[in-house]
This record gives C-alpha cells, structure tokens and sequence, in this order.
C-alpha cells in the first residue's frame, strides 16, 4: 500500500522522537530500584536469576567494557527496535502495511513500552518475544510454512529464557484459546512449543528457583486490576478507541469472526503473562479502529469521541494536579515543570481530539501521536533531572562516608529495626544503595551479606543495638518524603 509524503515524513520524525526517548539519560541515570538493581546486582555477585539471558548479556557487557550505565541498558534498546522492525516484516503479511505501521506508530507513542525498554531489564525482551511468538502463529495459521514455526519457536525459546513464568503464562492460554477456538488451531497444537517449555521448565525449577524474574511487570509482583490498570494508563494517548476496541471485538466474537478470535486470544494471553506485550494487543486493537474510524457506517463514532473528551479533561485535572504537587515540593521551579510538561500533552492532545471531532485524519493521527511522544521526551529532559537529583543522593552519601575514612558500613533501615531510643524518621530501605553501589561504592561496597538487609532478613550481626553507633551523614527534603542516610558502626 502507498503512503503520502506526509504521513511518511511525520512518521520518520516519530520514529527518531522515539529512538531519542529510549536513549534520552540512559547514560546518567540512577539505576532503578525492584527489577533494575536486582538483576545488575545479581549478574555482579553471581547470584542465578530466571532472567536467563538478560543476566548473561549484564555479565557479558561488564567483562567487555566495564560498569557503564548506557552501555548496559542498550541492549535492550536494541532489542525494542529489532522487535518493531520484525513485526512490520511479519505483520504486513497478515495484517496488511496500514494496520501494521499503525500498530507500531500506536507503541512508539505510547506510554509503558518506551520508558520501560530504557532499563537494563527483562521488560523489552519479553516485548519482543511474546509479539513475535504471536504475530508469526498467526502467520502460520494463515499461511503454514516450516519458516515461520522455527521463527515461532525461536521466539518462544527467547522470551522463557528471559523470564519463564511470564512467557509460559503467555504462551500457554494463547495456544491452548486458539487450538479450541478457531477453525485452524490445530495447526498450532501445544506440542508446537512444548520441547522447549520442559527444558527451560526443568531449568527454572532445578536451578533457579526463587530467583529475580527482571522484569517490572512480572507475574505475581502485581494484582490483576493493578497490572490492567498501568496497562490502560500506558494506552492513554489513544485511550478513546480503546472501549470501542474491546467492544467490537466482543461484538464480533459472538458471530466468530476469525480476526476476533485471535485477537482475543492474544489479548487474554498478554493479560495473563503480566508483561507489557499487552501493550501490543491493545495497539493492534486500536489501530483497526483508527482505520474504521473515518467510515461512513463507522457505529462507535460517539463512544470514540466521548472517551477523547474524557481524557483531555482528565489530562487538565491532572496537570493542575502536577502543577500544585510541583509547588510543593520544589517551589516555582516545581510549578513551572509541571506546567510545561503538562501543557504538552494537553495541547496536542486537544488537537487530537479536534480531529476526531472534525473527522480530521491528519489532525487526529498527528495530535494522538505527537502527544505520547513528546511527552515522554519532555518528563525525560525537564523532570528527570530534577528527579536525578534526588535519586543521585546515595551516590553522594557513600562518598561522604569513604572520605570519613572510617570503617562503618553504610545501611538504609527500615523504621521497625531501629531501637526506642534512637529517633530516626522517613528511612529508605537498603534497595536504593544497592542500585549505587557493586564496583563503585570501593569502602562502602554492599556484600552478599549486607544484601540481606533489603529483603529484611538482618543477621543478629548487624542488628542495631544500644552500643550502636548511628551518624547522619545527609538529610534532604524532596519528593514528598524526608530523606535520611546513616553510617552504622557494626
């Protein structure tokens, strides 16, 4: 299919806007507390991780080139881009080029898969694999060649080596909704993929079990409403063809209409697996309805239009909300971002809005996109370095303590292990240094032991006790919460 000039120079710009968002600050940026600092932290000491892969690309990184943070973060960066590119050379095949590169225009601007691609996690990995793992079944159940079932299984094997749980919980429902609803699922019977689900099965359960998963949304980190809900507010940019997505496919799948089929079977597969490859479902979902949308016959034209409405004022509310909270916390300066980042989304987002009031393609494609993604390279150039300067401040604390010369061993206590006659307010837990620390903290370096302290098993060893000794080193109000930071004296 042709495209017009303008819609593929505004689609090149996107494309760069989100090459620059996945790259912006990875350089600098503190490393993230949960799925981040766990698994650099694990590839570091050796610990074993269900995150098969992405820890053997950590250890391999470090040993190549050392502790650099874009460096470790890129190859998941890379594997976001190559993840895109496939589904466009597998997707236009089934799919057809519109749908396809508006599914893909869909998750550059929207929300959970740029900005957690950025981390040196599982989380594009998982991406990757479950999108190819579905868009090359549905390939071979249109069209079956041995080609696209070893590209199939390929993919599979890639997203269980990155985190079991989260690709058997996706490949599973997906496999076993199809091969009972539609007409062609027994050509994608479970046996398909079943020699590699034994294998990384015996993997995980003989050798890693009860290990870091590597992944921010990983299966039973989150609820159901809780991961449905980041998921939805992911898709907000597009939000208003949503509902009427769900509906129509619903609609259709009474009278089982095959696309439906498989859509939705793609859909409770992405829902269950606790990944952000849902992500993927509800931008296919959403740019078949931006398609029908112009449609004379088109019968959701209100609900789109309604939902539009309601997430540009959603979108004022709330950054009248960021507005007052930047106030508070930072003054004028915490105003003026809020106001800026704020008045981005809503400003293009009301042009979105227009066009689909005034059946505007251009207006509407142009205003939805650019919102997404200039709001998340606005957060990235104006909020996050306000927000580095508060999650920096452990870098700052172990120097502090290694120009002290002394021997202590720096802790972030949780509240309840602290004695009565200690008064200590607002204490982080012993995450946050870990995400600082491994080669570069030297003196105040975190080991195997001190790593205890995060998941709140502190040995009798390093319980406090009368006879501690306790300095407050840094103290700094930011963010809503008042941060301390202690020398302990074992």
């Amino acid at each position: 299919m042709k495209f017009s000039f303008e819609f593929k120079a505004f689609f090149g710009i996107a494309v760069l806007v989100f090459i620059v968002n996945l790259l912006f600050t990875n350089d600098y940026t503190t490393f993230w507390n949960g799925a981040e600092s766990d698994l650099l932290l694990a590839s570091q000491i050796g610990e074993g991780t269900l995150a098969l892969f992405p820890e053997m690309k950590m250890i391999t990184v470090s040993k190549l080139i050392g502790f650099q943070a874009f460096m470790l973060r890129l190859p998941a960066v890379m594997i976001l881009l190559f993840s895109l590119v496939g589904f466009w050379f597998y997707g236009r095949k089934v799919f057809g080029d519109k749908t396809t590169l508006f599914t893909i225009l869909v998750l550059m601007s929207s929300f959970l898969v740029p900005n957690l691609s950025k981390w040196a996690t599982g989380d594009a990995w998982l991406f990757a694999s479950h999108l190819l793992t579905a868009v090359t079944l549905i390939l071979y159940i249109k069209r079956p060649t041995r080609g696209t079932l070893i590209a199939s299984v390929l993919f599979a094997i890639l997203g269980l080596g990155t985190n079991f749980y989260a690709t058997a919980l996706f490949l599973l429902p997906l496999l076993a909704y199809w091969f009972l609803r539609h007409p062609q699922g027994k050509k994608i019977a479970l046996l398909i993929h079943l020699p590699a689900i034994i294998l990384f099965g015996a993997y995980t359960f003989l050798y890693q079990k009860g290990a870091v998963a590597g992944s921010y949304l990983a299966p039973f980190e989150l609820s159901i409403p809780k991961y449905l809900g980041v998921s939805l507010l992911g898709m907000l940019p597009w939000i208003a063809f949503l509902p009427a997505a769900i509906r129509d496919m619903i609609g259709k799948m009474k009278k089982n209409e095959e696309m439906s089929i498989i859509t939705s079977g793609w859909l409770l597969a992405g829902l269950l697996s606790f990944s952000i490859s849902l992500q993927a479902a509800f931008a296919f979902l959403i740019a078949k309805q931006i398609q029908a949308f112009f449609h004379p016959n088109y019968p959701y034209t209100n609900w789109v239009k309604t939902f539009g409405v309601l997430n540009i004022i959603g979108a004022f509310v709330g950054g009248m909300v960021l507005m007052v909270n930047g106030f508070y916390l930072l003054e004028m300066e915490g105003f003026r971002l809020g106001m800026s980042v704020g008045a981005v989304y809503w400003i293009l987002g009301f042009i979105g809005v227009v066009g689909l009031m005034g059946k505007r393609h251009n207006l509407m494609l142009g205003g939805m996109a650019a919102s997404g993604l200039l709001l998340t390279f606005f957060f990235w150039a104006r909020i996050g370095p306000v927000m580095e300067s508060f999650r920096g401040m452990p870098a700052q604390v172990s120097s502090a303590a290694a120009a002290t010369g002394k021997s202590e061993v720096l802790y972030f206590l949780s509240e309840e292990e602290v004695p009565k006659n200690y008064k200590v307010e607002g204490m982080k837990n012993f995450q946050s240094v870990m995400t600082i620390g491994l080669k570069d903290m030297q003196s105040v370096r975190p080991t195997v032991k001190d790593a205890m302290v995060y998941k709140n098993e502190i040995p009798a060893a390093f319980r406090l006790s009368k006879d501690t000794k306790i300095d407050t080193i840094v103290g700094r109000k930011g963010l809503g919460e008042e941060l301390k930071w202690l020398v302990v004296s074992k």
